[in-house]
């Protein structure tokens, strides 16, 4: 049999889109000097958007009422030691009942921060495949393992996965889908506030492997067999959608971890801290957009700031005074592909053959057509009608920024690449241009 299957009892049976109650009871809500005492409801709501949200009578201090009406946030205190910033929403004078939102999270009122591990409930992440894991006797694919310094990882899909993924596909909305488990290798007590850097590294690389943004809802500090620590948070994640991307969902290895000690660097470096987390936004963005010219627009923006950071300000190829008044959007994307070893190439894709030998490369044919959404009295070669087309065009720029993220963070695996003409899921695999399948298959090995 394989490793247990991490779980949380309390998250358990929540299904999908049901409300979690947090608690029940009376609670205070605080502001400067001034409380007033609430019996009530609080709940971690999915719809229709996430939010964690209070609502009761109350019971004493209903004379303080109308100074709570004029601020915009007070506190809220729960006599199980959770606590956290809240926002009033509504507020009947007649009934006295009251409701609102937390702003933010939560959480215990800790005074001693260190744990042996944090366990996670992780909402709307894939149906990956993965290490094998057991629960009541049975195996199943699900587990994905990470590793950073001292620390590791685990992430496992839950033991009901195939009905929260067909409830997903059939209504839509929020799930949690996995739970995670935080602690050091050698299973030493550490300091949770210090690992918060690691943890949102996570988060980020969760979410692009998704393509739309996924995140935690439920934290738990564990030591001596007890919970010492607890946080709700409603966090901001997208309502679910299985979305094709670079990710290779159906390899058991898990193409991830090798990154990820990666990216949590870059996070935490002056440069790219900030510059990656615009250009995931981007990404998000460039993959989830009602409309196909947004998602073009909001690609070349993540492939630019991609360009400026990398080519002006971190291996300083040209000078920046050049980069942005000398030459065009085409040859930016261009030279950022060159430096990255990424083909530039335009694919060979049926829909696109009619139009192909009007442009240099993709790079070209990507931006030619972005100019002509952002100045559409300018005149271009591509049908604006030709839906086709255009479709295809926004994929050649999610895959450049696609790889171009991959590079960066210095991934040599396999990718799905979608600019094929292709019927069968599993050709579209290809392991990423910079690399090479021996390179892979020492991945492989390493891992194993």
């Amino acid at each position: 049999m394989g490793n247990k299957t991490i779980t949380i009892p309390k998250m358990e049976t929540v299904d999908i889109n049901q409300s979690v109650v947090i608690y029940e009871g009376e609670y205070d809500l605080k502001l400067k000097e001034n409380k007033i005492q609430v019996c009530g409801l609080i709940t971690l709501n999915w719809l229709p958007t996430p939010n964690v949200e209070f609502e009761g009578k109350v019971i004493d201090g209903t004379k303080k009422i109308k100074e709570f009406m004029a601020s915009n946030e007070v506190e809220i205190i729960l006599p199980n030691g959770l606590q956290g910033k809240a926002l009033l929403t509504s507020i009947d004078l007649i009934t006295i009942n009251i409701s609102g939102v937390i702003n933010s999270e939560l959480n215990s009122k800790v005074v001693d921060s260190r744990v042996e591990k944090l366990n996670f409930a992780l909402v709307n992440f894939r149906n990956n495949y993965g290490m094998f894991i057991e629960h009541s006797n049975r195996d199943y694919s699900g587990r994905l393992l990470f590793e950073y310094g001292d620390f590791e990882i685990k992430i496992d899909k839950r033991h009901n996965y195939k009905g929260i993924y067909n409830d997903l596909k059939k209504i839509g909305g929020y799930s949690i889908t996995h739970f995670a488990e935080f602690k050091r290798k050698d299973n030493q007590i550490f300091d949770s506030e210090e690992v918060s850097n690691i943890i949102e590294a996570l988060i980020w690389l969760l979410s692009f492997s998704c393509g739309r943004q996924v995140g935690f809802c439920y934290t738990v500090g564990v030591k001596n067999c007890e919970n010492v620590y607890e946080q709700y948070q409603a966090p901001i994640i997208d309502t679910w959608r299985d979305i094709p991307n670079w990710y290779p969902i159906r390899e058991v290895y898990n193409n991830l971890n090798h990154i990820f000690g990666e990216l949590v660097d870059k996070l935490h470096d002056e440069l790219w801290e900030k510059v990656l987390k615009n250009i995931f936004t981007w990404y998000f963005d460039g993959l989830r957009s009602t409309y196909i010219e947004n998602k073009i627009v909001s690609i070349q923006i993540a492939l630019e700031n991609i360009a400026w950071t990398y080519i002006v300000l971190d291996k300083k190829v040209m000078e920046g005074n050049k980069f942005e008044k000398k030459i065009n959007a085409s040859k930016k994307i261009r030279l950022l592909l060159k430096e990255l070893n990424i083909p530039s190439e335009i694919p060979e894709i049926s829909d696109l053959k009619s139009i192909s030998n009007a442009y240099d490369d993709g790079s070209h044919l990507f931006t030619a057509f972005r100019n002509d959404i952002v100045h559409p009295k300018k005149k271009v070669k591509v049908d604006d009608e030709n839906w086709e087309i255009k479709y295809w065009v926004w994929k050649l720029g999610v895959k450049y920024l696609e790889l171009s993220i991959l590079r960066i963070l210095g991934y040599e695996g396999k990718y799905y690449n979608f600019l094929k003409d292709e019927k069968n899921y599993l050709n579209y695999l290809d392991v990423v241009p910079w690399s090479s399948e021996d390179k892979y298959k020492v991945l492989i090995t390493n891992e194993k």
